[in-house]
């Protein structure tokens, strides 16, 4: 299924377009699941490789006011919701300062946190590699 959505937004939209970064950050998680911890780093790379060629554009301040929202919510217990939170951060500082930013990392280190908490081991590896991969550079 992912292949086939992969291939219909590079033929419609280009092949370093943002969307595709969705697919590949998706399949990555599969193939983490998976075990194919090496399948999962290089989609990995190849979603952030797309993310680092786009424009700029988003609000630093913002994102660094809902990061503090969701530290505040998590300290509260409220998971899901600081959850949601920091991946809204994550998303904002991508847009502003690019997915290897180390507030980005943060914020996915964060929602690796959360998911250890809820038990969610797979998950929480999952999104700390992914801050991982983005404090690489």
């Amino acid at each position: 299924m992912y292949e086939r959505t992969f291939n219909i937004y590079s033929k419609s939209y280009g092949a370093g377009h943002r969307y595709l970064a969705g697919v590949l950050m998706d399949k990555a998680m599969i193939q983490f699941a998976k075990g194919d911890s090496k399948s999962c780093d290089d989609l990995l790379q190849q979603a952030l490789g797309i993310q680092r060629k786009q424009t700029r554009d988003g609000n630093a301040a913002q994102a660094e006011n809902l990061m503090n929202r969701a530290k505040e919510v998590a300290a509260q217990k409220n998971l899901p919701a600081a959850k949601a939170l920091y991946f809204f951060a994550a998303g904002m500082y991508e847009d502003a300062l690019g997915p290897d930013d180390s507030h980005t990392a943060a914020c996915w280190n964060s929602v690796s946190d959360i998911y250890r908490q809820q038990g969610k081991i797979i998950l929480a590896d999952f999104y700390a590699l992914r801050a991982a991969a983005a404090a690489k550079k």
